[in-house]
């Protein structure tokens, strides 16, 4: 938002050339990087004609050995088998949940103190439980990325974001902290081949397809911690809601944004959950929100206690915190 605001801005500016002066000439600046250097550059470097001794080779050398032998689907996750021949698209149902902010400093807390971020907690806790609910230990979770690791591309107003296969193992019944440790390295490892499209790994691995699924991973978590954009319309008050357009694009998507009261204090975590109806009930979701919650909140008090027994602490009755069901809810 901030960068489509740059470029309105721009664009308003009444004709004038920005850095020219009518009394004095002053030394030309060298133009700024556009969209078109960045795919110019993405093609040359990733592309068909690749150089074969060059970053490509190396990012999908990495990519190809990790996630070797992935599994394509989890089937056990879902309330319903994947109809045969559907494909994907149309509507999709959306819940939310609102933690507060005695817990979202908590959770800050937990990975400042295991040299982690919150999107890996995050992640971790969402992987502990899916897998649980699978039955499974190998879990393949989709993320973004900006997809401006180079700074020539940071002030460049399109669309840079790339997607990434974040496979997360949680055999061995480890700690909380243990499989945090597991998270960071896959984590830290995926950033930093981070670079190659999307659509050239899922070349390279060449996995099963099927056009009712998305390649490699169909469970996606994203942390947004850009500021909460906010309305003043004086005495009447007001708060920015993100529309949904209805679309399913995967089988879950679990939207995390990190909100900040007006002193720039931590004050709570906004959950969005995007599912494919096709696939998963409302209560199967606002399940998965509950216990997610619970989960990590036994996990803050005691990061050293095993997968299972935190599990076991997410199974028990919850509190009084109904999922709220509009998106993006107020402070």
């Amino acid at each position: 938002m901030r960068r489509l605001v740059r470029g309105a801005a721009g664009q308003g500016s009444g004709g004038r050339l920005p850095g020219r002066s009518c009394r004095r000439a002053e030394a030309p600046r060298e133009a700024p990087a556009q969209y078109a250097d960045f795919t110019v550059w993405q093609d040359r470097a990733f592309g068909a004609g690749a150089d074969p001794a060059g970053p490509a080779a190396d990012q999908l050398a990495f990519w190809e050995k990790t996630l070797a032998d992935l599994p394509a689907e989890l089937p056990g996750l879902y309330d319903r088998p994947r109809t045969p021949g559907a494909r994907m698209g149309g509507g999709s149902g959306s819940v939310g949940a609102f933690w507060p902010a005695a817990l979202h400093r908590e959770l800050v807390a937990l990975a400042r103190g295991n040299g982690a971020t919150l999107f890996m907690v995050l992640q971790a806790g969402v992987a502990a439980v899916l897998a649980e609910s699978a039955a499974a230990t190998d879990l393949p979770l989709g993320t973004v990325t900006a997809g401006r690791s180079d700074p020539r591309w940071e002030e460049a107003i399109g669309f840079f974001v790339n997607s990434l296969t974040l496979r997360t193992d949680t055999s061995g019944d480890p700690s909380f902290a243990g499989l945090l440790d597991r998270v960071r390295s896959t984590v830290l490892a995926a950033f930093e081949h981070q670079d190659v499209p999307f659509e050239r790994v899922v070349e390279r691995l060449n996995p099963p397809r099927s056009l009712g699924r998305n390649p490699l991973f169909q469970t996606v978590v994203v942390l947004q911690n850009i500021p909460w954009p906010t309305v003043d319309l004086g005495v009447r008050p007001a708060h920015v809601i993100v529309p949904h357009n209805g679309a399913v694009k995967f089988d879950l998507l679990l939207e995390f944004w990190e909100r900040r009261d007006p002193a720039g204090e931590l004050f709570g975590l906004t959950c969005d959950a995007e599912y494919d109806p096709r696939l998963y009930d409302r209560g199967t979701v606002v399940g998965v929100l509950g216990r997610l919650r619970r989960f990590l909140t036994a996990a803050v008090s005691d990061p050293g206690l095993s997968l299972s027994r935190l599990l076991a602490a997410s199974f028990a009755t919850p509190t009084a915190h109904p999922a709220r069901t509009e998106r993006n809810p107020a402070p």
